[in-house]
């Protein structure tokens, strides 16, 4: 994808929920009273609940989860940690949805001011890849963040107020469970040893792009995936079995190629090796010939080698491995070959070592090439003339070896279908994307070679998805079809997933903004923008304030700054945030209030992050995004400021409205960045508005 998909991951923020909005909101659901739009708030930090949950449970979808919330004495959280079921209908879902509340009960920590609960750091995530869902969930002073991706590979970073943490490509591949799978071990036309694997993840989604190693005795051989998994592997010339060992991310595989074992001359005699793999039309093969030297040392041979010229036709001769015979001298190229190649030699060394070593010695090799099938079959017959010792005593006349060649026409024997991408969003409403994936083709034919043929590419369902030669678009409807391919008899057939951002919505944590202790200042909060997933009939949430952040219409006296809406010169009434379409229509639209009254800030909580490392499992297209707040010498930490409010709101407090840290130790602090000088634990004092609290990086 060309363009950046921006997303801010929902974070888990229980503080921000205690007032449910009463503005009117843009939903795809419609509007509802306080009362009803509790279950349509999406949840930033819910988990499942049991021990084997995992950050990203948050964000199964199709489930739309709410916040937990604050009891009015703002001390303790509403423990939900049985799930509550509710069944909704809505006039563009009429049928039963499930809506599931947070399980996640979170600790109170102490501050100076008042106990607050513990809060996430909010951050922004930028990507080439869409998310689908995300999730958090605390664990000490570490902070783990999980969330889908659209894609296998997908570049990311992570931005914390202003500093950005480039996690590019970190993080090996993690839970990747991968199928190495022997497609073909055979001899090829060239007689070297070939494999054909293909590599998959959970037994169906192919590994492109992945590196494949195969082993063995004599040799070693590499080859990379291709969109549909194949590899192919050539390895050392022909021997008589051969067993290598296959190896693709950790997944071991061993593949055996047999073939008959030569009927090696012995007692001073002559012999050649026929093929035992089947050959096809203009295949191009070779027939090795070896010489006994249990006896004499032979001086020279002359030999005969009968053939159908219909099927069979010499391409040439050369000599052997055995540097102590000359180059056999034939009659290739000759008109009156006829079906009979004549050759011989004599001996360049007497002394060499494979003349004199008991064993045969490989003398010559006929090259041939088939020109038809015939019948299937094709007799090679050898013929020995004189085989004459050192002394041009004769040493033999038998020649072993020779017999029937089988032959056949090739075949495809596997078609594979493969797409770059198998979930297609629509993002118009966002950012003008509609995704496209390309499909691609690969066919393994029986003597081994592969290809990209054209294929007839049909849809099972095209309200779905529509195909154009060989890309693949989202259909007029979300959902799951069937896309597949046929050519040269055979079919294969991948599954192709849409989703529609349906709506947006645009959401504050506080619909209602007070003045902060009767003084000048007015509560700031956060803007959220969600856009409204369907994937068919399941609908889910996902955060894209930051992909839509251009075209949020602030009300006058306001600015938004790190996703935080400032009120500067804010007059008392009912105010409106907009967010534009792509097309410069409204696309959504909430209204707030600026009141009066006041409001006391109770107190502070800084979130230090000084590192975010990302672990990538290709297997289920996720990231998880470790967050921790220890910090390395000569290394940015983050330091977000999250106030917290009578009327049982909080929020991010940007440096800009005049937030001040003070370090006690080693450490440099500026616009919000420390960046301490040792590994000493530091102590850092933070104040705002009257209110002051102490965080300790270590």
């Amino acid at each position: 994808m060309n363009h950046h998909f921006h997303f801010v991951l929902c974070i888990l923020t229980f503080a921000a929920c205690v007032h449910e909005p009463e503005s009117a909101v843009t939903n795809e659901m419609g509007a509802g009273s306080p009362e009803s739009l509790w279950f349509m708030e999406p949840a930033h930090a819910p988990n499942k609940g049991s021990e084997t949950a995992t950050p990203l449970d948050a964000a199964v979808e199709p489930e739309v989860l709410p916040r937990a919330h604050i009891r009015p004495n703002r001390e303790s959280l509403v423990d939900n940690r049985v799930a509550e079921s509710t069944a909704m209908q809505t006039k563009d879902y009429p049928q039963e949805q499930n809506v599931f509340a947070p399980e996640a009960l979170v600790a109170i920590e102490s501050n100076p001011s008042t106990g607050i609960p513990d809060v996430n750091p909010h951050i922004t995530l930028r990507t080439t890849g869409a998310f689908v869902g995300a999730g958090a969930t605390i664990q000490g002073s570490v902070h783990e963040y999980a969330l889908r991706i659209a894609t296998s590979v997908t570049d990311i970073s992570v931005e914390v107020d202003g500093v950005v943490f480039d996690t590019t490509h970190l993080g090996a591949p993690v839970g990747l469970s991968l199928q190495l799978t022997p497609l073909r071990g055979a001899y090829d036309v060239s007689d070297n040893a070939q494999i054909l694997v293909q590599l998959t993840a959970d037994g169906e989604t192919p590994v492109a792009a992945f590196p494949v190693v195969a082993s063995a005795a004599n040799g070693q051989s590499t080859c990379t995936t291709d969109p549909n998994g194949i590899c192919v592997l050539s390895m050392n010339p022909h021997v008589a079995s051969y067993t290598a060992t296959v190896e693709a991310g950790g997944v071991t595989q061993y593949v055996d190629i047999n073939v008959s074992q030569p009927s090696y001359p012995a007692d001073n005699a002559i012999g050649v090796q026929i093929p035992t793999t089947p050959k096809s039309p203009g295949d191009i093969f070779e027939v090795p010939v070896y010489l006994s030297t249990t006896g004499s040392v032979p001086g020279a041979y002359d030999m005969r080698l009968h053939f159908d010229p219909n099927t069979i036709a010499v391409v040439g001769i050369t000599g052997g491995d055995c540097e102590g015979m000359g180059s056999p001298v034939s009659n290739v190229g000759m008109p009156e070959m006829n079906g009979t190649l004549r050759f011989n030699a004599i001996t360049a060394d007497g002394n060499a070592a494979c003349l004199n070593s008991s064993e045969t010695a490989h003398v010559a090799t006929v090259i041939l090439q088939v020109l038809s099938i015939g019948d299937g079959t094709t007799d090679i017959q050898c013929e020995v003339k004189d085989y004459l010792g050192f002394n041009f005593n004769p040493l033999g006349t038998a020649c072993t070896g020779d017999g029937s060649l089988e032959l056949q026409e090739v075949a495809a024997t596997h078609l594979f279908l493969a797409a770059t991408d198998t979930v297609l969003d629509d993002r118009e409403l966002i950012d003008g994307t509609i995704e496209t994936a390309t499909l691609h083709t690969t066919m393994v034919m029986s003597d081994g070679t592969i290809g990209s043929p054209d294929a007839a590419i049909t849809v099972a369902d095209a309200v779905h998805a529509t195909v154009d030669g060989m890309v693949v678009a989202p259909g007029v409807t979300a959902g799951t079809t069937t896309v597949t391919a046929n050519t040269m008899g055979l079919s294969a057939s991948t599954t192709i997933s849409t989703r529609r951002v349906k709506a947006l919505t645009v959401m504050l944590d506080d619909d209602v903004l007070e003045t902060i202790d009767d003084g000048a200042r007015i509560q700031p909060t956060r803007i959220r923008v969600y856009g409204h997933w369907a994937t068919g009939s399941e609908i889910f949430y996902a955060d894209v304030t930051s992909g839509v952040e251009n075209r949020i219409i602030l009300p006058e006296g306001f600015l938004l700054t790190d996703g935080t809406l400032i009120p500067t010169s804010a007059t008392a009434g009912v105010h409106t945030v907009t967010i534009a379409g792509t097309n410069g229509s409204i696309a959504a639209s909430t209204q707030f209030t600026v009141s009066s009254e006041s409001v006391a800030l109770e107190g502070l909580q800084v979130k230090a992050v000084c590192s975010i490392d990302a672990a990538l499992d290709a297997e289920q297209r996720t990231y998880t995004l470790t967050v921790d707040s220890s910090p390395a010498p000569n290394a940015p930490c983050a330091l977000q400021t999250h106030a917290w409010f009578t009327d049982g709101h909080s929020t991010v407090i940007p440096v800009s409205m005049g937030v001040e840290h003070d370090s006690h130790g080693a450490a440099q602090i500026s616009h919000g960045v420390a960046v301490v000088s040792n590994a000493q634990p530091i102590s850092i004092t933070s104040s705002w508005l009257g209110a002051t609290t102490t965080t300790t990086l270590e």
